[in-house]
C-alpha cells in the first residue's frame, strides 16, 4: 500500500513536466513492480518532488523502476 508521500507524487509525461523544475533520477526495487513503482515515488518525495515520468520499469526476478523527478507547480 503507498504511503501518503508516495501518493503526493503524480505519474506524468515529458509534456506535463516540461515547465517543471528537474530534481534527478530515483529508482526503486520490490518483490512486485507496484512496490519498486511505490519505492521510486518515494524517494521522489523525499526530494520534493510531485510528478515522476518513468524511464523503466522492470518486471522479473527483482522488479525494479526508474524514473525523472519534478516539482511543478501545482
Amino acid at each position: 500500500m503507498p504511503t501518503a508521500s508516495e501518493l503526493r507524487v503524480k505519474v506524468a509525461d515529458t509534456l506535463m513536466v516540461s515547465g517543471c523544475k528537474f530534481l534527478g533520477t530515483v529508482t526503486g526495487q520490490g518483490f512486485f513492480v507496484q512496490n519498486a513503482e511505490n519505492a521510486a515515488r518515494g524517494k521522489a518525495a523525499d526530494m520534493g518532488a510531485n510528478r515522476i515520468v518513468w524511464l523503466t520499469i522492470q518486471d522479473g526476478e527483482t522488479p525494479n523502476a526508474s524514473g525523472n523527478a519534478y516539482l511543478c507547480q501545482e
